[in-house]
């Protein structure tokens, strides 16, 4: 059995709903595995309501390659119906995956009427099908869900103020029946207020999130979905960020977990083969031979990427600051000066010598993440890192050469926000 609904006809009896859940914007800056894990989870989760509505952005373009994506993808996640609304993302081949564009979802208690406004404007056809469900008597709670939002106080990617006029005509002989009005489109969440009508955007569902403002940053909100339930005859809503993650079909999977690390082991092995390849070609004046090998060294780090991020647990990013400060504590102060002296002992200086110097730029790294505690508050600077060792430094000045290698300063890399 399909979870995915493919509307056929424009008014779609569903009966008795308890609850539902809104997700915005999975796919549309690509396939790429974290924003499929992100997708994933939120089904998972939207699982536990009678049905989940995705609001456009299913894809990041309406090829057919691309909707197979989405629809093997969404079949394996989910656990209820899927209903969809359409993108500006999604413009062709939406029809063939998920039927027409503007139909009216009919539930016992409420109605949620799916608008196009993919291209910046609303279909006749659908403002027509608005105006008619309105009008029936039986209809109440009333939720619009289009793509694009409606004009709003954030300034950030909305129609037009005559498409809005356009919908407020479509909506004023039943505007009394409107609840609230939904909608994608900016990879961020905010609500305001059209005509009176709360309006909320929701736009966490896996595409990478934006700034929205100078007010609302992409630090500032979570990947999330937006769930319905109806209570004493009324609907409510609340946010539920993606943090912690419930699919583990990977990364809960031992067989499949080792060979996804030893896969990130093996390309981050060969992106730093490819760098050091790279600095020779310099070296040796082949500037087109080191442009190859940044490339392959590049592609390669993408690949060990996609693959950690089947791993990597999804917590807030201060918790995970936190974790890296531990571990950078443990290898500068225990792991690595064990190794160095068991090297030593064993008659191997080169490699004694390597953990020693990589533990000594280890602590200077424990001291800069330990100034992260509050990321608000740091301002950082520009950062010196010794092409030999790997030292840190946060000023070069009155520095001939590098405290643990004693090479010059004046050739460190330099770092700049």
């Amino acid at each position: 059995m399909s979870h995915i609904q493919k509307i056929t006809q424009e008014i779609v009896p569903i009966g008795s709903i308890s609850s539902f859940s809104l997700v915005g914007d999975p796919c549309c800056k690509g396939i790429g595995t974290s924003m499929l894990r992100i997708y994933m989870e939120t089904l998972y989760r939207a699982g536990e309501d009678d049905f989940t509505m995705i609001l456009g952005d299913l894809v990041p373009r309406g090829y057919p390659q691309f909707y197979r994506f989405f629809e093997n993808f969404t079949e394996l996640a989910a656990s209820n119906d899927i209903y969809g609304l359409r993108g500006n993302h999604d413009v062709n081949g939406y029809s063939q995956v998920l039927g027409l564009h503007n139909y009216a979802l009919m539930a016992r208690d409420f109605t949620i009427i799916a608008l196009d406004n993919a291209s910046g404007s609303f279909e006749e056809e659908g403002l027509d099908l608005t105006r008619r469900v309105l009008a029936m008597d039986d209809v109440k709670n009333v939720i619009l869900a289009f793509h694009i939002p409606l004009p709003n106080h954030f300034k950030n990617k909305n129609v037009s103020e005559s498409e809005a006029d356009r919908l407020r005509a479509a909506i004023a002989e039943g505007k009394d029946k409107v609840r609230n009005i939904v909608c994608g489109h900016v990879h961020s969440r905010y609500e305001d207020v059209f005509d009176g009508i709360p309006m909320l955007c929701i736009g966490g569902g896996g595409a990478p999130l934006e700034d929205l403002n100078d007010e609302i940053k992409a630090s500032d909100v979570r990947y999330h979905l937006c769930r319905f339930w109806l209570m004493g005859g009324k609907l409510h809503y609340h946010y539920e960020e993606i943090r912690s993650l419930g699919w583990k079909k990977e990364s809960g999977h031992e067989i499949l977990r080792r060979r996804i690390e030893d896969a990130i082991h093996g390309e981050m092995y060969t992106h730093l083969r490819y760098r050091v390849m790279a600095d020779r070609a310099v070296d040796r004046g082949y500037p087109q031979i080191a442009n190859l090998f940044r490339a392959l060294a590049e592609s390669e780090y993408r690949h060990a990427r996609n693959f950690y991020l089947l791993l990597e647990h999804n917590a807030p990013l201060d918790e995970m600051m936190a974790s890296f400060h531990t571990n950078e504590s443990y290898l500068a102060q225990t792991h690595y000066p064990a190794i160095s002296k068991y090297a030593y002992q064993e008659g191997a200086p080169l490699t004694s010598y390597a953990f020693d110097f990589a533990a000594k730029a280890e602590e200077i790294h424990e001291e800069l993440l330990q100034a992260l505690t509050d990321p608000d508050q740091y301002q950082g600077g520009t950062l010196y890192v010794c092409p030999i060792c790997g030292n840190v430094m946060t000023s070069i000045e009155g520095h001939l050469v590098c405290d643990v290698c004693g090479y010059y300063c004046h050739s460190f890399i330099k770092f700049e926000a």
